[in-house]
């Protein structure tokens, strides 16, 4: 079976809701599309392997950690009130067998993921430099717009969420186009991830046959 690479799977843990609940404001999404909650497991199908995601919650900084067999994707970010931003990531993946690639990233500047609030139609961007461990850094183009309100069904159930997409653009020649559908309440629902080019990205998504990978929520655990 093929490995998963998960490279800017941002997901955000749950609190509570069920697939009926309706959403007050369509145009305006608020802090409640992104809780985090230590005493939840969201778990994920994804094109090639079952994903669990979890949280560690300290004060204002919230630690994702996203893992399979295969891999282990982390981010750290920081909850402010103009917005939600990643400082640090880290990803791990096992490509064959015992060989392994590692990467761990900062930015010269936390990098805005959502601004609060959000009304649809709003974009925003934002260009770091981010520092590789290994001594290396490359320059990135962050856009994003908020697309507005979409009803979706899952394995989870059906929820009303709000739809982002997303470019990244980096230095080492990799471009990688996300869609998020992100529910109150619970966080991401499902994603699509399209990769294109080279660097890091593209030498792994060649080695894996990779070119799209897509999640989808199958299941809520409480601890």
């Amino acid at each position: 079976m093929k490995k998963v690479l998960l490279l800017i799977f941002i997901l955000f843990s749950s609190v509570r809701l069920t697939a009926d609940d309706p959403v007050k404001d369509t145009n305006t999404f608020g802090r409640e599309y992104f809780p985090f909650s230590d005493k939840v497991v969201l778990i994920y199908k994804s094109s090639f392997d079952e994903a669990s995601s979890k949280t560690e919650v300290k004060n204002n900084t919230v630690i994702l950690e996203n893992k399979s067999d295969d891999f282990i994707y982390r981010q750290k970010f920081e909850i402010r009130e103009d917005g939600l931003y990643i400082s640090e990531t880290y990803q791990k993946i096992k490509v064959i067998l015992f060989i392994k690639v590692e990467k761990k990233v900062t930015y010269d500047k936390d990098l805005l993921k959502i601004p609060f609030p959000l009304k649809t139609g709003q974009q925003w961007s934002c260009n770091r430099t981010e520092y590789l461990d290994n001594g290396d850094s490359n320059k990135i183009a962050f856009s994003s717009k908020c697309v507005g309100a979409e009803e979706i069904q899952t394995l989870a159930g059906k929820f009303h969420t709000m739809k982002l997409e997303s470019i990244i653009k980096s230095g080492d020649g990799s471009t990688n186009y996300v869609e998020e559908w992100i529910a109150p309440n619970i966080g991401l629902i499902k994603t699509k991830i399209r990769m294109e080019g080279g660097g890091f990205t593209g030498t792994i998504r060649d080695i894996l046959g990779l070119g799209e990978i897509n999640f989808e929520l199958k299941e809520i655990k409480w601890k």
